[in-house]
C-alpha cells in the first residue's frame, strides 16, 4: 500500500487517463481556492534592498 505522496502518484495517479486525473484534481483545486492560503511563505520573497543589490549587479558590465 503506498505510504507517501510521490508513491501514490505513482501507484495510483499516474494510470489515471487524463480526464480521470481532471476529475480528481478538480474537487482539490476547488476546494484550495475556497481557502485563504497564503501561498508564497514570506521567507521565498526578496527583500527590496537585495532585490536592489541584485539588480545592480546583473547592470554591472565586465568591461
Amino acid at each position: 500500500m503506498p505510504t507517501t505522496d510521490q508513491e501514490i502518484y505513482i501507484q495510483v495517479v499516474r494510470t489515471l487517463s487524463p480526464t480521470e486525473r481532471l476529475r480528481l484534481a478538480t474537487p482539490i483545486l476547488n476546494e484550495l481556492s475556497n481557502q485563504n492560503l497564503v501561498v508564497v511563505e514570506p521567507s521565498d520573497t526578496w527583500t527590496e534592498d537585495a532585490a536592489l543589490h541584485v539588480t545592480t549587479f546583473s547592470l554591472q558590465s565586465d568591461s
